[in-house]
């Protein structure tokens, strides 16, 4: 190739992101750059995968002609395609805690392998071997959107949860991401050390041991009409505890997730969203439709049908422009962003692995509240902001 050879800039919002690359042995960057010519083209599954990919690609984009920004974010946010977004739509994102939707990851995984559930239900076929064209399928997705580390490690915990429901096991969330922990540090020790593999693991085991029974323990603050029998409550009152059940289950999911990954956002990004709750209840649902949409668009355009690839695609643009409005407001209320860092480098794995301490404490205690109940990570997560964070415009350089 022949271009600008640079190191990255190292102001702006984007700093904590170069340092981030930088600890990992990037430190130059490629622009403008036109390719000469190819000394050895790639092979095997490498140009199989790639071909699949931009397949989905021009399935994604059906349709669309008139709307190529959100046609492109649907593509950020069904491949990961990261360079399809601008600038100004990554800083908004990052801003509100929701750039994590364009991260093929958990999300991104799990609805694609629910969708292809769905699917090989409805054509009928049958457990065992549908499990085993599920795992493949997903397997296939995760190879055709990079097969990051995020993407990865959700891949593996589906396989061993899948593997529990074949052999008849019952199947265990939290053993299954020690396997995948386990599994991902045999393959490569040096992941241990790594931002990515700390934020990931650090929030799904969260997700895990905090986030479920918290929504649990908020759904049963209020229960309306919990004294009228199931067949007397008719469609809107079970519509309207059904509403509460899920947002009491986003909420959760979402400060979970905040306090889990804020000491690695803050060590690695400069950056903690406060305002990520909020923004998360809404980004959260509105993804995963937009992902819904992008596998039924993909599986029309291998069935050969346009038309059922514009349908989803159309209606994936309308959930992506409610969505980039509520992310624009959201990244310009106060608070919703602030600019932080530690006072030392090494705080931040210590607060990481102090915040998920304190969750398997609550857990084993079964967040009973003599025990303090769920506020002891809370309780932690405090303390870590008051004693170990510095807030400012410069907060984000101070512990390199």
């Amino acid at each position: 190739m022949r271009g600008v050879l640079q190191s990255p800039d190292s102001n702006g919002d984007a700093a904590g992101f170069d340092r981030m690359l930088a600890e990992q042995g990037i430190t130059l960057k490629l622009s403008r750059a036109v390719i000469v010519r190819t000394v050895s083209p790639p092979a095997g599954l490498t140009m199989v995968f790639a071909r699949i990919t931009s397949a989905c690609e021009g399935y994604l984009r059906v349709g669309t002609e008139r709307h190529s920004r959100e046609s492109s974010l649907e593509t950020a946010m069904f491949l990961g395609e990261h360079a399809q977004m601008t600038g100004d739509e990554r800083t908004a994102f990052q801003r509100s805690g929701t750039f994590h939707v364009f991260v093929v990851a958990g999300l991104h995984v799990s609805t694609v392998a629910l969708m292809l559930h769905a699917l090989l239900s409805l054509l009928r076929i049958p457990r065992s071997p549908a499990l085993l064209a599920e795992l493949l399928l997903v397997a296939g997705y995760v190879a055709a959107t990079g097969a990051g580390l995020p993407a990865r490690r959700t891949f593996i915990m589906l396989a061993f949860l899948e593997a529990a429901k074949v052999l008849r096991q019952p199947g265990n969330s939290f053993a299954a991401i020690v396997l995948a922990a386990t599994t991902t540090l045999a393959i490569d020790p040096q992941e241990l050390f790594e931002a990515g593999f700390q934020l990931s693991y650090a929030v799904v085991t969260a997700l895990i041991v905090m986030a479920t029974p918290l929504a649990r323990r908020w759904e049963n603050a209020w229960r309306p009409w919990d004294s009228l029998p199931p067949a007397d409550r008719g469609w809107l009152r079970r519509a309207v505890r059904n509403g509460i059940r899920g947002i009491a289950h986003s909420a959760a999911v979402s400060t979970v997730a905040l306090i889990a990954s804020a000491p690695c956002m803050i060590g690695n990004f400069g950056l903690l969203s406060l305002g990520s709750v909020l923004a998360n209840l809404a980004a959260v649902p509105l993804a995963s439709l937009v992902v819904s949409a992008g596998f039924w668009s993909s599986t029309c355009g291998v069935a050969g049908w346009p038309a059922g690839c514009a349908l989803f695609n159309r209606a994936a643009i309308v959930l992506i422009k409610g969505m980039v409005v509520l992310v624009a407001f959201g990244s310009h209320l106060p608070l919703a962003s602030l600019a932080a860092g530690f006072r030392q480098a090494w705080m931040a794995p210590v607060a990481t692995a102090a915040i998920v301490g304190a969750m398997l404490a609550g857990a084993h205690l079964r967040w009973r509240r003599s025990a303090g109940g769920f506020w002891l990570p809370v309780a932690v997560f405090v303390l870590v902001l008051l004693f170990g964070v510095k807030f400012g415009a410069n907060a984000a350089m101070v512990a390199r």
